[in-house]
């Protein structure tokens, strides 16, 4: 295939190059609707492939860049319009939401590593230097899930269809609860670098700044527990919930200063220390690491002003990137996250909990989501709002044949239990032949038994073991078959 950004002619349907018409120096201008037009399906595909590789260049001009984004919305339109699903923008917005997260923890792992280099700090301590390993074992964490995320889109390109969307949408939850436990552990990374350069200097009493560091550290870690399952909604409604907790940290973060300040004052007066005054430079720099922040190669949006607690409070800006709205875009329009969530991930990029509302979204925010259920549904109230008050959740892979499906590749990431349904209990007693489950393993029907004579047929039939994207597939057409919904959820004990 011919490079669209060297050259304006493409490879026709019969495989000889053709002419297309653009508009100017496709290094600088968009190719026209008619270009994208008379690709054929494979054709745009590759081409959608192809400028998805160039728009993540690192060693591109600007102008460039900008070209190859007019030009990637100009082929993803015309993936819209036919009908035709593309897999490599499915696979593509995924993996902003990883590559974003996995920057930012990039970044914090280098501040812990300073702070493990510095034994005159909070390592000082048995008391304080817990505080340190818990936080590397959150920042752990964030990196299991954004791996996590990444096996999930591996798996989700092996399987395809509608089955490939609904793995895509589990790979989507980690990295957003990748993405919000990071949007906590930064300021909360801010406020340990403080805590080491107090630790430094005898400004503070060590029980004192244990009892500050234990108390901030239960509501952080309030916050990461609600991630831990993995439950889309939860991660939604835990989104909701990190810019109060942020503020509170912050909050906490100005009264350490203030009493540093004070003690300052007395060993300035005393001991004419020097160490002192540089502690509240080193610390007004930590003060922006409480302030949302965006991804990289980011554009900024005015913000309005917010009534607060008893005061107000002027944002002046949200900071998001041009990929990063479109990947939550797209994956709002294929179901791979909610309408809530992508709307509390946008939120999480620099909302206070007060602009819940879409009608607190800047003009030029909402030019580029569009209007629809992404900017209309902007608040979860509380957890029934966030839907805890569900139905109860089953294995769409039989628990019995557990060691069947570890064999096959169902282990860690992909465990089975990863693969569960929300069914009311009417539907499930259906799936499995009435209430009565021993009874109903003697219909040929039941969903179990059916699962696995479908498998095990295939498997004598290819002489092989299946693979899990084979599985998927298999199970998902015996899903749609039976009108179970392909909306994968992580298993609660009932």
């Amino acid at each position: 295939m011919p490079d669209p950004l060297s050259s304006p002619a493409a490879v026709s349907s019969q495989g000889s190059a053709a002419q297309h018409s653009v508009v100017g120096d496709v290094d600088t201008q968009c190719v026209g609707e008619a270009f994208a037009q008379r690709l054929t399906d494979d054709e745009l595909e590759q081409m959608i492939e192809h400028l998805i590789q160039w728009r993540d260049r690192l060693d591109f001009s600007p102008l460039a860049r900008e070209a190859v984004i007019s030009n990637l919305d100009v082929l993803a339109a015309e993936s819209v319009r036919r009908g035709r699903p593309s897999a490599a923008l499915d696979r593509s917005a995924v993996q902003t939401l990883i590559r974003d997260a996995t920057t930012d923890a990039k970044a914090l792992a280098g501040i812990l590593q300073q702070l493990v280099a510095n034994r005159d700090g909070l390592r000082n301590h048995p008391l304080t230097e817990r505080f340190l390993e818990q936080a590397i074992d959150h920042l752990a964490w964030v990196a299991d899930a954004t791996s996590a995320a990444t096996s999930y889109v591996d798996l989700a390109t092996s399987t395809g269809g509608q089955t490939g969307v609904a793995v895509l949408s589990m790979a989507v939850t980690r990295a957003s609860a990748a993405q919000v436990g990071l949007a906590i552990l930064r300021p909360w990374c801010a406020f340990l670098q403080l805590h080491d350069r107090v630790a430094m200097v005898p400004l503070l009493q060590l029980e004192h700044r244990y009892r500050v560091l234990d108390r901030e550290q239960r509501g952080m870690q309030a916050v990461l527990a609600q991630l831990a399952g993995f439950d889309p909604d939860y991660v939604a409604l835990t989104s909701a919930a990190v810019p109060d907790r942020v503020a509170a940290l912050a909050a906490a973060f100005d009264e350490m200063l203030a009493e540093i300040e004070r003690a300052e004052e007395i060993h300035r007066r005393v001991m004419q220390l020097q160490l002192a005054a540089e502690l509240m430079t080193f610390a007004a720099g930590l003060r922006g690491m409480f302030t949302m922040s965006g991804p990289p190669s980011a554009m900024s949006f005015p913000m309005p002003a917010v009534a607060g607690m008893g005061s107000t409070v002027t944002l002046s800006q949200v900071v998001v990137s041009a990929e990063w709205i479109a990947a939550i875009r797209h994956l709002v329009e294929i179901g791979a996250i909610s309408a809530v969530s992508a709307a509390e991930a946008l939120r999480l990029r620099g909302f206070t909990s007060a602009m819940a509302q879409a009608t607190d979204l800047p003009q030029s925010v909402k030019d580029l989501l569009g209007e629809g259920p992404t900017t209309d549904a902007m608040k979860v109230t509380n957890a029934a709002g966030a839907g805890a008050a569900r139905a109860p959740r089953h294995h769409i892979l039989p628990q019995e044949e557990r060691a069947f499906f570890e064999e096959r590749g169902f282990t860690g990431d992909l465990d089975i239990d990863h693969f569960t349904v929300e069914l009311e209990a009417a539907h499930h007693q259906a799936q499995h032949g009435g209430g009565n489950w021993r009874m109903g393993r003697t219909w040929p029907g039941e969903w179990n038994r059916l699962v696995m004579e479908r498998l095990r047929r295939d498997e004598q039939k290819l002489r092989r073991r299946l693979t899990a994207a084979e599985i998927m597939r298999e199970v998902e057409a015996l899903m749609v078959l039976r009108d179970i919904p392909l909306r994968f959820l992580p298993y609660r004990g009932q």
